[in-house]
């Protein structure tokens, strides 16, 4: 964690800023580890990391809640946030302007099943596959989100991944809004 670093921690973060943090490996702009709390009224921007360029959270359930992702950015997949074996909740988040070499410009899952509503997923970039959300090994519930206008597809899923996206608007995704496989999630 290039900002801010939690292992096994209660975490409660409120009206924090991450601005232009570094890390070697794990989440530009905060890293959690087996921890649980909140972040609440967050904004994170121009963090980086080779994976989850505002955040990486691993073994964790704090949840996301009314948080701001503008312009971060990941060597490899998750520019706004990488998930990994985590049950966490992602509500009323804007994530903007974000960028993934490999998968996940917005968001990226990893062998997890997050729930991610309310949410603006609009104008991220993946180099390679989805740019606004990633599923690998994963099916989150995607509710009343709009993920539109990323470079890439919309969300892609791989590898056993199924993701449920219910009264979403998807569209105007540069290679398409949904692709991997399978052509379209659980709607």
């Amino acid at each position: 964690g290039g900002g801010m670093i939690a292992t096994g921690s209660t975490c409660l973060l409120e009206y924090c800023t991450f601005t232009n943090n570094t890390a070697a490996i794990y989440g530009g702009g905060l890293y959690l580890y087996q921890s649980s709390g909140s972040l609440q009224n967050c904004t994170f921007v121009g963090n980086s990391a080779p994976n989850g360029g505002g955040i990486f959270s691993d073994e964790s359930s704090a949840p996301i809640l009314d948080c701001v992702f503008l312009e971060n950015e990941s060597a490899g997949n998750g520019g706004g946030v990488y998930v990994q074996l985590s049950e966490i909740v992602i509500s009323h988040s804007i994530f903007s302007g974000n960028n993934s070499v490999w998968d996940g410009g917005g968001i990226f899952t990893n062998g997890c099943n997050p729930t991610i509503k309310h949410c603006t997923i609009d104008g991220n970039t993946s180099l390679n596959l989805g740019g606004g959300v990633g599923c690998f090994i994963s099916s989150p519930y995607i509710v009343s989100s709009a993920i539109t206008n990323n470079t890439g597809l919309g969300v892609h899923a791989t590898n056993s991944s199924n993701p449920i996206v219910s009264f979403c608007d998807v569209n105007n995704n540069s290679t398409g809004n949904f692709g991997g496989d399978t052509t379209a999630p659980d709607l």
